[in-house]
């Protein structure tokens, strides 16, 4: 198993998920585009729809809170947000797209 080791690690839920290049948008790497979702906890009901829903493994589930959490912020899609749409207590935030247009001007 030590030859694995350095192919997987541990997230802050304690899942063992293999590492992955998060890659770029536009040819920036990915950890300096500000996408991803953040989770109202006082408004998630623990429905797991969100964590069902996204095929990109950005959410994990916390047994100890029973919510969901975002566990991989960096693998959602830049200018995705189609879970906050099927979050029904409307706990799923993300920044504006026009955020999104200001850092294209920068670059």
């Amino acid at each position: 198993m030590q030859e694995y080791e350095r192919f997987y690690k541990r997230n802050e839920l304690g899942v063992e998920e293999k590492l992955k290049d998060s890659g770029t948008w536009q040819g920036v790497p990915r950890e300096e585009v500000p996408w991803f979702p953040t989770i109202m906890e006082e408004l998630c009901d623990g429905c797991r729809i969100c964590l069902d829903f996204c095929s990109f493994g950005v959410y994990g589930y916390d047994k100890k809170t029973d919510k969901v959490k975002v566990a991989n912020p960096y693998y959602c899609q830049v200018g995705c947000s189609i879970c906050a749409a099927k979050c029904k207590p409307k706990a799923i935030l993300f920044p504006p797209l026009r955020i999104l247009e200001s850092f294209r001007k920068r670059r």
